[in-house]
């Protein structure tokens, strides 16, 4: 009790017995014994209205505070297990998208497809005309 030891608390009975007086030792026991149940009482009174306004999470922590935190942890890496398929889910999501955006971009920019051969690379080559319509002379 407060960490005093028995030779310490014999000590104390043995100055107090001197200071007070054989007469008024016992009144002064009582005394200082009611005075330690009050302050229990409004100890306990206090720690218990603590525990009811504030609820079952901090009272278990102040109770068992291992468990307690053991559950905190293992929600928290539950919710962020569940928040890594959320973020693939959206990974997933974002790549269709780009995908079909980046078909759309290529078949906006593409060029149409010929229906038809242009007229000027359908001509018959003629053995002393030039094939190149560049206009190279070289």
């Amino acid at each position: 009790m407060f960490g005093i030891g028995f030779g310490e608390l014999i000590l104390i009975f043995v100055v107090a017995l001197l200071v007070v007086g054989p007469q008024k030792l016992p009144e002064m026991a009582r005394t200082l014994a009611r005075v330690f149940r009050e302050v229990r009482k409004t100890s306990d009174e206090f720690q218990a209205s603590i525990f009811r306004e504030s609820g079952p999470t901090v009272s278990g922590l102040l109770k068992n505070p291992e468990a307690t935190i053991k559950r905190h942890l293992e929600s928290e890496v539950e919710e962020a297990l569940g928040m890594e398929d959320d973020v693939q889910d959206e990974v997933v999501a974002a790549e269709k998208k780009e995908v079909i955006g980046a078909r759309e971009t290529v078949a906006r920019h593409a060029p149409a497809p010929m229906e038809e051969a242009s007229p000027m690379y359908l001509e018959p080559h003629n053995e002393g005309e030039r094939t190149d319509r560049g206009g190279n002379d070289g």
